[in-house]
């Protein structure tokens, strides 16, 4: 049997905090396994998780964003690895990868930490910064939640073919993807918005001999929108995008 370590015994031979030891695991440096005890789940962490988390606490060491470390030990890790499916999981952590010509998700705190150091480059020179929110809507006789689930992973595939080296999307619940998009301006998202829109829309789904198709709402916001309180892009975008009353019923559960 494998031998793990707890959170104190990792923080202790790593050098690093709890929070730091949980922020990390968070934004996919490392997934640690988990056990159940009684009504409590607890992490448990491998030897090469420990490895892992030595080499991002040096790089951080060496002046990398925390978010540059964990891409570029990611990236280490998929050269050291053999190619999976390519097919991204909806609960994916970490951060975004390229294989097969398409980007797969990003965990929704990586997405946070890729705006904040987008947000502190702002400060030191001008850019367009924007981000969009997508929303795909099934049929209210669509229930069965692998089924969503399988549509929702092949859409992500599509999106991911989408994005440029830069942007970022990730999944976050209701069916809505956050798309963060430097270096565009929110009038260029609208219009990107009106492709995506065709991917999503323009594909006929089979469900037990019933042909139905999907629909597609979208929410928009850049650096010049008015931040709300104690909100950002991410949250202005999907403001926007639920503010359109939209039917609850026909949502991704």
């Amino acid at each position: 049997m494998q031998k793990t370590y707890g959170p104190k015994a990792v923080c202790q031979s790593v050098g690093i905090s709890q929070r730091q030891l949980g922020y990390w695991g968070m934004i996919g440096v490392i997934k640690p396994m988990k056990q159940m005890h009684g009504a409590k789940v607890f992490n448990r962490y491998t030897e090469e998780d420990v490895e892992t988390l030595k080499k991002v606490k040096k790089l951080i060491e060496e002046g990398f964003f925390v978010s540059k470390a964990a891409e570029k030990i990611n990236k280490l890790k998929e050269a050291l690895s053999a190619p999976s499916s390519g097919m991204p999981s909806l609960e994916q952590n970490g951060t975004h990868s390229q294989e097969n010509g398409h980007r797969s998700l990003s965990s929704s705190l990586y997405l946070e930490v890729r705006l904040a150091e987008e947000l502190a480059k702002l400060k030191q020179q001008p850019f367009p910064l924007a981000c969009m929110a997508i929303q795909v809507l099934f049929p209210s006789f669509i229930k069965l939640p692998h089924l969503k689930n399988e549509i929702l992973l092949k859409l992500s595939l599509k999106l991911g073919s989408m994005l440029k080296a830069s942007e970022v999307i990730s999944y976050k619940k209701d069916s809505i993807f956050l798309w963060l998009m430097p270096n565009r301006t929110i009038e260029q998202a609208r219009l990107l918005s009106g492709e995506v829109k065709e991917m999503i829309e323009g594909s006929e789904w089979d469900f037990q001999d019933k042909r139905f198709k999907l629909q597609a709402a979208f929410g928009f916001s850049d650096s010049n929108t008015p931040p709300r309180k104690e909100g950002n892009l991410l949250t202005a975008a999907e403001g926007e995008l639920l503010g359109q009353g939209l039917r609850r019923n026909r949502l991704v559960q």
